[in-house]
């Protein structure tokens, strides 16, 4: 069948007639173009044209943001595009799925291959010719009065219908069941596209209404490389956007997909065996990590959670459930902007995500590394930007620390992540008063004596050492050795002692566990820039720190006496009244 290349023009309306010179540029008022198809590669974007132009003639190749390369007709006038659309499609020439583009998403031209930077674009455009095919003249196209919509939309096939309702739902506009039936639900979501999109709201499309809404979902989807993974080794069916995403590693319980071209999106697939305790576990495990942003929705119910997470730069969703004795689920992390796109994959994701029971993730499905308390799987876990310790001072949970630990934090928290607000401070003293946001129950609370130990006394300061790896507060040993610091600060007295920066804000402890002071920041001395010695701390004296509290309205708990001295019992006091504060971004 022979190829006949023929050049078109048109007059619409009261606008000046789009003209095709003899370069065959031409010069229209809206540049569009017919899109034939979108290939992943070079290899297969180049094929497909070869095919096109056999029957086509001048076919064009762009590059996509995605990574894949659209296939073109044009560019030309909207009106000469919609025509070529019409006849070439009628003539059952081009792919059913070819729409109008208005080339918005075309980055650089590919094809022809000799010179495609330099090749200017044509109007020019090949039609098969078929038996009595009169081509008609070119003109604005009338759109359909609502009563011819409803008997055009009655000649649909239940496929088309349900091909309707999966655009739809990609526009966010509805979230009903792919049946074909076009209930109430529909029919507002139709209106919702229609009104969106600039149209009369009537709740029944037009067939050109219709066709936008095909070609723009067809569109984005290619461009997106939305395809059906069915991951046999996990025990997943969901669709992935393989246009911004590719495969990396099994890391259990992660399959990792990776950024593709700079795309800033990533996807998790979870799956690993486990009940609903298991599934409660990493509901909270998830939350410790990196990469889910601290502040969004959270919901955990009996079979299945939702993490949601957003900041400055990234937005993070986070989905599992558990049946039939196996956990499994996705997370998908997109860059702050264009959450608009993320909406569509979102919700394709969600509605095609399918467990394939039978089938999990086991930890010989994890790179041989060794294990890290940093990492799970993988993925950084969270920390704070510092830590150290604080103590409980009365029955209502309150912690005294150090202002050097809570200045400028976002977020402070203490065990099991209760959260801390700081209801009083006194940065000239060092001190930092915290209320906890749920009820404590300390088991024990700081006892106070303003009386000094004797120079040489025996001493010891409760923290968290070892980057507060340890889950309770240690003790470390040391002496009194003056009841001011090195600049005669009498609010202040100096220890020997090697401590960690994470002690600090801890409570410094006579051998019967009375407490006479506040390990301050190591470092420098009062009003002085000069480095101390590596066993020299400084404690704030209770004396100081007495009037502070008593300011803030807390109760205080004078020293009996009630510990025997030994070892043993000074650490039962120390461990129950101390507790790590983290200080978070």
């Amino acid at each position: 069948m022979g190829v006949v290349f023929y050049r078109l023009w048109a007059c619409l309306g009261v606008v000046a007639c789009v003209g095709i010179g003899n370069s065959g540029v031409a010069h229209a008022q809206e540049a569009t173009w017919v899109q034939l198809a979108a290939r992943p590669n070079l290899t297969q974007m180049e094929a497909q044209a070869s095919e096109f132009e056999q029957r086509l003639g001048a076919v064009r190749g762009y590059a996509l943001p995605s990574g894949w390369f659209a296939l073109s007709l044009g560019p030309q006038d909207r009106t000469v595009s919609e025509r070529m659309l019409q006849d070439l499609s009628r003539a059952g020439t081009i792919p059913a799925d070819a729409f109008i583009s208005d080339g918005g998403t075309y980055r650089s031209q590919v094809w022809p291959p000799n010179g495609a930077a330099a090749v200017q674009p044509q109007t020019n455009f090949a039609a098969v010719a078929t038996p009595n095919t009169t081509q008609q003249p070119l003109g604005v196209l009338a759109d359909e009065t609502t009563e011819q919509a409803g008997i055009s939309e009655k000649a649909l096939s239940n496929e088309d219908r349900r091909d309707l309702q999966r655009a739809l739902r990609w526009f966010n506009v509805y979230d009903g069941s792919i049946d074909g039936l076009f209930g109430p639900g529909t029919r507002q979501s139709m209106g919702d596209w229609q009104r969106q999109n600039g149209y009369p709201t009537t709740g029944i499309l037009t067939s050109q209404q219709r066709s936008v809404l095909l070609d723009r979902h067809t569109s984005e989807r290619a461009e997106l490389g939305l395809e059906r993974l069915v991951d046999e080794q996990a025990g997943i069916s969901v669709d992935l956007p393989t246009g911004l995403v590719s495969f990396d590693r099994y890391d259990a319980p992660f399959v990792h997909y990776t950024s593709r071209d700079g795309s800033g999106v990533e996807v998790m697939l979870i799956s690993q065996p486990g009940d609903r305790a298991m599934l409660a576990g990493l509901y909270d495990v998830l939350q410790t990590l990196e990469i889910i942003p601290i502040t969004g929705y959270r919901k955990l119910e009996d079979n299945r959670f939702v993490l949601m997470g957003s900041n400055a730069t990234r937005q993070s969703y986070a989905y599992a459930e558990t049946g039939g004795g196996e956990v499994k689920g996705f997370i998908l992390l997109w860059p702050a902007d264009d959450l608009a796109q993320r909406d569509r994959v979102l919700t394709q994701m969600r509605a095609s995500f399918t467990p394939l029971r039978g089938a999990v993730l086991s930890p010989q499905d994890r790179p041989d590394r060794a294990n890290s308390r940093d990492q799970l799987a993988g993925l950084d876990i969270r920390r704070p930007l510092r830590s150290g310790a604080g103590f409980f001072i009365d029955r209502d949970g309150y912690v005294l620390t150090s202002a050097a630990l809570t200045t400028g934090c976002a977020r402070l928290t203490g065990p099991d992540d209760i959260a801390f607000t700081q209801v009083a401070d006194d940065p000239a003293l060092g001190l930092s008063l915290l209320r906890p946001s749920a009820p404590l129950v300390p088991l024990s609370v700081a006892q106070f004596t303003p009386t000094l130990p004797f120079t040489g006394a025996e001493v010891a300061v409760a923290g968290f050492p070892y980057g507060g790896r340890l889950d309770f507060a240690s003790l470390t040993y040391g002496q009194f050795e003056e009841a001011v610091d090195l600049g005669g600060d009498p609010s202040r007295s100096r220890l020997s002692v090697k401590t960690d920066p994470e002690d600090m804000g801890g409570p410094v402890l006579t051998d019967t566990g009375a407490v006479v002071g506040m390990l301050l920041k190591a470092g420098t001395a009062s009003g002085d820039s000069r480095v101390l010695p590596d066993d020299v701390r400084l404690s704030l004296n209770t004396a100081a720190v007495l009037p502070f509290l008593r300011t803030a309205g807390r109760q205080i708990t004078e020293a009996t006496g009630a510990g025997d001295g030994s070892p043993e019992a000074l650490y039962d006091i120390a461990r129950d009244m101390t507790v790590q504060v983290a200080c978070w971004r």
